[in-house]
Parts: C-alpha cells; sequence; structure tokens
C-alpha cells in the first residue's frame, strides 16, 4: 500500500494537501455560517426603527462578512470538487498506463492463457473504483475527522462535562 502510495499519489501530494486544507476551511465556513446569520438578525433585532448610522453601519458589516464567508465556502467547495476528479483522473490514468505497460510486456502464450480481454475488462472495471476509494477517504473523511476532532478539542477545553455528553452523541 505503501508503494502504491508513492507511485500514484506523490506527484500530486502538494495538489492533495491543498485540498485538504480548503476542504477543512470550507467545514469551518459552514459551520460558521448559521452563527453570523445569527448575528445579523441579533443586530437587526436590536436596531430598530430610528437606528443610529452607527447600528446601520455594524449591520452592513456584519451582512458584508456573512457574504464574504458564503461566497468563500461556495468558491471553496468548487474549487474543492474540481481538485478532486483532477487527482482521481490523474491517478487513474497512472493506474491504467502501468498496467498497460506490464501487459505489453507479457508473452504471448501467458495472454493466451490468462484471456487479455478478460484481463483488460477487469483492469478497466476497477481501475476507478481504486481511484474513486482514494479520493473518497482522502477528501471527504479525512477533512471531516479533522474537523470533528478540532471542534471535540474546543468542546473539551469550554466544558469538559459538555463536551463529553456531545462526543457521545457523535
Amino acid at each position: 500500500a505503501r508503494r502504491a502510495v508513492r507511485l500514484f499519489v506523490r506527484p500530486d501530494a502538494r495538489r492533495v494537501a491543498l485540498t485538504l486544507v480548503v476542504a477543512l476551511g470550507v467545514a469551518v465556513a459552514a459551520a460558521s455560517e448559521p452563527l453570523l446569520l445569527k448575528g445579523v438578525v441579533d443586530r437587526l433585532a436590536a436596531a430598530g426603527p430610528g437606528a443610529p448610522a452607527t447600528a446601520r453601519d455594524a449591520i452592513v458589516a456584519a451582512v458584508g462578512v456573512f457574504a464574504a464567508v458564503l461566497a468563500c465556502r461556495i468558491l471553496g467547495a468548487a474549487w474543492v470538487t474540481t481538485s478532486t476528479w483532477a487527482v482521481r483522473l490523474r491517478i487513474e490514468y497512472q493506474l491504467r498506463s502501468r498496467v498497460a505497460a506490464k501487459m505489453s510486456v507479457l508473452s504471448a502464450r501467458t495472454q493466451s492463457a490468462i484471456g487479455t480481454g478478460g484481463l483488460r475488462y477487469a483492469i478497466d472495471a476497477s481501475s476507478p473504483q481504486t481511484a474513486s476509494a482514494f479520493t473518497d477517504v482522502a477528501f471527504k473523511l479525512l477533512p471531516a475527522l479533522v474537523y470533528v476532532g478540532v471542534a471535540a478539542w474546543g468542546m473539551l477545553r469550554l466544558d469538559a462535562h459538555v463536551g463529553l455528553a456531545v462526543l457521545c452523541l457523535v
């Protein structure tokens, strides 16, 4: 497994790492959106009619921050999806290229014994699943686990008893 990671993932290591960081940022932005929206609603409720200019400026600033976080989350999610597919396709291409190279050096006797068509079909069926499994684990599972770990650490630091109760529900 380590050899496969070195062969197929190492060329894209920077992109994979950046995608993980951006995916974590998207998760944080998605989690903060309801809190930011609550802040906007609270400021609107507190301002009331005839509010001073400072209250209106605070509301405009809160709406601006909410819109910026929303835009960053949407753009980040789009980039993560594109990057995930780029890595997935590159891994699948490398996998197919290596298999084709290995198959081309097989003797005619071996090819006739195995049945190259059946072997090629099996490879065509399994290589997208292999690339999909890697990208699902790398870009969906790991950011979620990191986010839950950071959130758990924060909850436990705030109040250990409530944090443990919440973690039992997760």
